[in-house]
């Protein structure tokens, strides 16, 4: 659904569907009436407290008198939105933001002196994305961005206090929402040049990105991005901003390195601010100056901002209002950055007292996890915010705090659970809630969608190596066995923590309930141990759907990068495990049936395989191949042969289980017509048998990607899985056991196999480039087809009509499998001729002729004629006279055995044979007279003296021929 157009034709548009919707009558005044209804009534929420009342002589920011009225709530006005269509929604949406352009454009055109609130704005864009009214929500961005420099101006003009923050504060959130929508924005090169444009207008006044607001630096550093992701905007507006793209990098997008400061400690420095925030008309310019001057008062700052948040009150407003705080004084005081990573730093990590903040860490106790969700909430903003980046957290805090708790320091486990909170905080997609009312409680973590769409941008673009450093680092925790449980701690196959993932949803992670069921009993996972929790965050971070996106985004490169997937640090099984939990987050059912477990987990693989994890599934064979080939030797020979026969058996058992599956689906349909034909069902019984059926077809749909699958892997597997493919073609070839039970299921377990076309698919796919395995195959093969043919003349199958059936139907699959060899065939003279006689035989046996099975007669047929023809056309592209003559002697040996042959066997099928070899020579004797006794001379005159003369003349021989 495209945004709604506004315009007479609109209208026209709108009332043309209400009629074909609802007709001409009530139901038709009624849907509109209920549409004008909601759009007042969100306007009448939206102009509540009015708008931002600005005049001359500074009367700063007033809230306009209403008359006392009944108002609407916000949460129930939202839900009336939502049960809307979604053109609705659009409608309803767009005039709300045709309103506030209005008052905009009232205001710059000097007719009003009301501003729209900036959360109001804000509002409404929470209001479009559920909608999904994504074209609509850009466009009215790019036009409130349009207006920003108009109405600054005129705040200027009216020496307003609102000059120089309602413009900025306003252009953040056009920000957030670019960003989180940056992907719709860059589709089009010309509104990505508006907002660029847009967004420099706003902050051209800025000379020192190292001092200016926090607004101002989300606004460069998103300028920043789209500069040199952009290449149609750097050279559009490469002399406007080419000198400032090397000032933002410098000052933005540097590494941060934590700061380890012990200095003299106020604890009132600053108090006033700290604990009420929002109570104050703060000037950041000024305290920021002052934070720069001194590193004293940088030191007590902070120390004082982190008790605050870890040990006052945990209300999640004020934890808000804080962090805002903080990233505004950042802003203007850049140094700032290094000490909030330093103090995080040395909280994560407060086993070792050598990373400074001792006034803090003894005021503190790291293992308290009443403050975790706080602080995670209040690093979250400030990384939202760009005062420093998500990488920085991991490189100097999150790595060495996970790891030294891994390797074995008890010091360092309260310290690691913190990092590992901070991390679930972090590295979760935050909630959208644009109406926490309407839960009835409080909302947890970061209040602002604003906040919450810049940190989203921020996971965006975290290098993958960041991410999977995290992961690791929480995976060799997890495997670390650390701390005591309440939690029965069996970490074989994860079934534990499974229990209590299977429990948590989203309001357990954002620390709303923390009980859990495990095993029958209240279980909370803040008290689980160490290495519990870790795993319980490891799935948790994997199961956002960004972080896959992340990892899976260029797979070759998963698999040769020794610094993700195949870090030496982890085990063959760490490795497969992680990869897993990356490509399936919401878990994998493995089999445990079987004795080999690599077989059977490869068996997994290819079952569960479809369009949507191809990717996936080619990622866990890769890496199982990879790693035998980490290092050389006898061993990792052995061991890479022992995979490669597991791979190419567990093809084959794949398709032998979804040829049963195929037949036992096909039966189950006619037993449930059957049975409901007659009234005599069982409703559970019948749900799970439609339930297998149901899951058999997935299966033989997936099938048809086992073959590009294996095409992508190295050629060792495609010759393995060729290899076990003829063993298996082989196995189908004794069709003449002596038990007739034993022989029909042998034959239907191999002919089951072989009837698929998705077989038949893969072992041609395998074929491309296997030269050596060709020959191989077709000696099979021919072998194979000899056997049929010896069977058929020992008259195995005269009496069975289904016996016949299948070994035709077997037949046609390996002539299949010739076919796809033809070229391999066709370039050796012995390899044509002997297939030639065998397609000879397969009609003059009479195994196949033109009454019992015409169409594989014709396939016969067919390569039959393209055997011996292909010789004449291999005589007529080679141009050279040896060659020549050489070709025509090899089609005039293969004419003649295929003559001798034939013989004098008749039959309607070996007549159609004879018609593709030359026509027979045929010769008669003719016998020719002409007048003797008596000779004429030139003139008539006979001439005497002459007897008849009895010579006889010799016979001549006629040929005719074609």
């Amino acid at each position: 659904m495209t945004a709604m157009k506004k315009g007479e034709a609109s209208s026209h548009e709108c009332n043309q569907r209400m009629i074909l919707l609802y007709g001409v009558g009530k139901e038709r005044d009624e849907a509109r009436h209920q549409l004008r209804k909601i759009t007042k009534d969100i306007l009448k929420i939206l102009n509540k407290k009015s708008t931002t009342e600005t005049g001359v002589g500074d009367e700063g920011q007033r809230v306009r008198k209403n008359k006392l009225e009944v108002f609407p709530t916000l949460e129930t006005v939202f839900t009336k939105l939502q049960q809307l269509s979604y053109f609705d929604q659009h409608q309803v949406t767009s005039q709300i933001a045709g309103n506030v352009l209005e008052q905009i454009t009232s205001f710059t055109s000097g007719t009003s002196y009301h501003l729209p609130l900036g959360h109001h704005i804000q509002l409404i864009f929470d209001l479009m994305e559920p909608a999904l009214n994504i074209n609509g929500l850009i466009d009215f961005a790019i036009q409130l961005l349009n207006e920003l420099s108009v109405v600054e101006a005129e705040l200027l003009l009216k020496s307003s206090s609102l000059a120089g923050s309602y413009t900025t504060g306003l252009c953040l959130c056009i920000v957030a929402v670019l960003r989180h929508y940056h992907a719709c924005l860059i589709i089009n090169p010309e509104q990505t040049a508006q907002v660029f444009e847009g967004l420099c207008g706003v902050v051209k006044h800025v000379v020192n990105p190292s001092e200016c607001s926090s607004p101002e630096r989300c606004i460069l550093a998103y300028l920043y991005d789209l500069y040199v992701s952009c290449s149609h905007l750097r050279s559009k507006f490469g002399d406007l901003f080419s000198s400032a793209c090397s000032k933002v990098k410098q000052t933005i997008y540097s590494n941060v390195q934590p700061s380890n400061s012990n200095l003299l400690w106020d604890p009132e420095f600053m108090m006033d601010f700290i604990e009420n925030p929002s109570a104050h008309n703060i000037n950041y310019s000024v305290l920021g100056k002052i934070l720069c001057d001194n590193a004293a008062n940088r030191y007590s700052f902070v120390c004082n901002v982190l008790m605050n948040v870890c040990m006052g009150h945990q209300d999640a407003g004020r934890i808000n209002d804080i962090a805002n705080l903080c990233a505004e004084l950042t802003a203007c005081c850049t140094v700032l950055s290094s000490e909030w990573l330093g103090v995080l730093k040395a909280l994560c990590c407060s086993s070792n007292h050598v990373w400074g903040f001792n006034d803090l860490l003894c005021s503190v106790d790291v293992s308290d996890l009443s403050f975790h969700d706080s602080l995670a909430t209040f690093i979250a903003i400030l990384i939202a915010r760009q005062c420093f980046s998500l990488e920085d957290v991991v490189q100097h805090v999150t790595l060495p705090s996970l790891l030294a708790a891994a390797c074995g320091d008890p010091d360092a486990e309260s310290g690691a659970r913190m990092t590992c909170r901070l991390l679930l905080h972090l590295f979760r997609k935050p909630q959208v809630c644009p109406l926490p009312q309407a839960t009835g409680k409080s909302s947890a973590g970061i209040r602002s969608s604003c906040d919450r769409h810049l940190l989203t941008a921020a996971h965006n673009s975290i290098e993958v190596g960041a991410v999977f450093a995290v992961l690791k680092a929480i995976l060799m925790l997890g495997d670390a066995e650390i701390g005591n449980s309440n939690i029965n701690s069996s970490y074989n196959d994860d079934f534990s923590i499974n229990c209590i993932l299977d429990d948590i949803n989203d309001d357990d992670i954002l620390g709303a309930s923390k009980t859990v069921k495990s095993g029958g009993k209240a279980v909370s996972i803040e008290t689980a141990s160490l290495s519990e929790y870790a795993r319980y965050v490891l799935r948790t971070i994997c199961q956002q759907e960004w972080v896959g996106e992340h990892c899976l985004k260029e797979p070759e490169r998963l698999c040769t990068d020794k610094d993700l997937i195949l870090d030496p640090v982890l085990s063959n099984k760490q490795a497969q495990k992680l990869l897993q939990l990356i490509c399936y987050p919401h878990g994998m059912k493995e089999c445990t049936e079987g004795d080999s477990p690599q077989r059977q987990h490869i068996k997994r693989i290819l079952q569960n395989l479809d369009q949507w994890t191809l990717r996936q599934s080619w990622l866990e064979l890769q890496l199982m191949i990879k790693q035998c080939m980490k290092e050389p030797g006898s061993g990792s020979v052995a061991e890479m042969n022992v995979l490669l026969d597991n791979i190419a058996k567990a093809t084959i058992e794949v398709f032998q289980q979804s040829a049963e599956l195929n037949s036992t689906s096909a039966t189950i349909g006619v037993s449930l017509f059957n049975a409901i034909s007659a009234g005599n069902i069982d409703s559970s019984n019948t749900r799970q048998t439609v339930k297998k059926a149901f899951l058999s077809s997935s299966e033989r749909r997936g099938v048809w990607l086992v073959a590009p699958l294996i095409a992508k892997l190295p050629t060792s597997v495609q010759g393995r899985v060729l290899k076990a493919a003829g063993e298996e073609l082989e196995k189908g070839q004794h069709l003449g056991s002596s038990s007739k039970k034993e022989r029909d299921r042998q034959k239907q377990k191999s002919m089951s196999l072989l009837s698929q076309q998705p077989f038949l698919s893969l072992v041609l796919t395998c074929l491309k480039g296997q030269d050596e395995q060709r020959e191989g195959l077709l000696t099979s093969l021919q072998n194979q087809v000899n056997q049929i043919l010896s069977n058929w003349r020992e008259e195995r199958y005269q009496d069975d009509v289904k016996a016949r059936q299948m070994m035709h139907e077997a037949l046609q699959l390996r002539l299949n499998l010739v076919g796809g060899m033809f070229d391999t065939v066709q370039r050796s003279t012995q390899w044509t001729t002997d297939w030639a006689l065998l397609l000879l035989q397969i009609i003059t046996s009479g195994t196949v002729d033109m009454q019992t099975n015409d169409e594989l007669f014709t396939t016969v047929l067919d390569m039959l004629g393209v055997l011996i023809n292909g010789t004449l056309a291999s005589d007529l592209s080679n141009g050279s006279q040896g060659s020549s003559e050489e070709n025509k002697r090899a089609y005039m040996n293969l004419v003649k055995k295929l003559k001798k042959e034939l013989g004098d066997k008749r039959s309607e099928s070996i007549d159609k044979v004879r018609q593709l070899l030359p026509l027979p020579k045929q010769t008669c004797d003719v016998i020719t007279c002409e007048p003797m006794g008596s000779l004429i001379d030139t003139k008539g005159n006979k001439i005497a003296g002459f007897d008849s003369i009895d010579k006889k003349q010799a016979r001549a021989n006629v040929c005719f021929s074609s």
